[in-house]
């Protein structure tokens, strides 16, 4: 066997100590670098606004190196990750999005991420959790006319409104009267009622004592009185026994 020198030995040593070394670094890095993103979770805005800007908050201890800023969209049918430019749609403002001017179809979800080349940690990279950008539309009109007839539409809704509520409220208190007289008449005919019966209480009984007294009347004129009977004259006998005598 050939004799190994101690040179090629020595090489052999360091070489495996760095690559020892390196295997150490990668799997503990060197930095304690942990990047956190913080964004709104909805915002709202009308279409064809000038500009709105997505807010990007970072918080990065202990990350060297320079600091890249990336922003990504959902949108309902697709994604992708936004080409940021100064003075383009979809610029930079420090970590924040601008986007200007903004139509319908920027609705979507927007994603801020973060990360540090000069740190190796895992933490050095990170994303935000999104923000919700609605854009609603807006209502149009025309011309001056058609905000002069939208004003007209508008007041005769609105005395339209008013005039079932006051015809609602009339209809209830003329129900409520109806219910009044209602009951007044009730009660009157109720009253006129006992009124009538007690007159002719009154007239049949005064008509039931005037027959009774026609009927005594004609009773003694048809069965008048008898006669009493005279006392028999008292027999003559005494007398007859007396001249006897």
């Amino acid at each position: 066997m050939a004799r190994v020198s101690s040179n090629s030995l020595d090489r052999l040593c360091i070489a495996g100590l760095l690559l020892a070394l390196s295997i150490v670094q990668e799997a503990c890095p060197a930095d304690g670098c942990s990047v956190q993103v913080s964004q709104p979770g909805e915002m709202s805005v009308v279409e064809d606004t000038s500009s709105v800007t997505i807010p990007c908050a970072v918080t990065a201890p202990g990350c060297p190196g320079h600091r890249s800023v990336y922003w990504f969209v959902f949108r309902a049918s697709s994604h992708e990750q936004l080409q940021l430019h100064t003075h383009g749609k979809y610029a930079p403002q420090g970590d924040s999005l601008d986007i200007s001017p903004v139509h319908a179809n920027d609705s979507g979800v927007y994603y801020c991420g973060i990360a540090f080349s000069g740190s190796t940690a895992p933490g050095a990279r990170s994303t935000g959790k999104g923000t919700v950008l609605l854009v609603r539309g807006r209502l149009h009109v025309a011309n001056p006319q058609g905000k002069a007839l939208l004003s007209t539409v508008i007041v005769l809704l609105f005395l339209y409104n008013l005039a079932i509520i006051i015809l609602l409220i009339h209809k209830k208190g003329g129900r409520s009267k109806i219910l009044c007289w209602r009951a007044k008449d009730d009660s009157s005919r109720k009253n006129n009622s006992t009124w009538r019966n007690n007159f002719r209480a009154v007239v049949q009984e005064m008509y039931r004592g005037g027959e009774m007294h026609r009927d005594t009347k004609g009773a003694s004129e048809e069965n008048p009185p008898l006669a009493q009977p005279e006392d028999p004259q008292t027999p003559p006998i005494m007398d007859d026994i007396y001249q006897n005598m």
